[in-house]
């Protein structure tokens, strides 16, 4: 079976061309506190850190996407049943060294190529721990 050529995309918002060659996951942390059917809901508390990555070679940028927080109990707010600290990286090829601005813009378009695979690992993984039905972004919105 011959490989797939990666998909390659222009940012949103600059001229740069990017394609994902690889990613990795490197931590996946996800405690269950609390059993869950000793928790009757409530809402995910999560913060997205997107941090650019020095070239390693001419032509590539890398990327890292991290994702932490915790579980809220909708009747006991202070109530926290599980916390999340989830970190992935993603080398692409570029077409050209970005400038400060453009390299601000594209951090985001980058971030969404690795999003959904690390959104998907955090689901399984608390779907196995018996919270079923939590659903994370799939993309982050664009900065203003």
């Amino acid at each position: 079976m011959a490989a797939d050529k990666p998909s390659v995309a222009v940012s949103k918002r600059s001229p740069l061309k990017v394609a994902l060659i690889s990613t990795r996951l490197k931590k996946i942390a996800i405690d269950a506190l609390i059993a869950p059917k000793e928790v009757g809901g409530g809402n995910l508390i999560l913060n997205y850190t997107i941090t650019l990555e020095p070239n390693e070679t001419p032509g590539t940028m890398g990327m890292s996407l991290q994702i932490s927080g915790d579980g809220e109990d909708k009747d006991d707010p202070g109530t926290i049943p599980f916390k999340i600290d989830a970190v992935i990286s993603g080398l692409f090829s570029i077409t050209r060294k970005p400038t400060k601005i453009e390299a601000k813009n594209l951090s985001t378009d980058m971030a969404n190529y690795v999003l959904p695979i690390l959104t998907d690992t955090i689901e399984t993984t608390l779907t196995k721990c018996g919270y079923p039905n939590i659903q994370l972004l799939k993309s982050l919105p664009a900065e203003a």
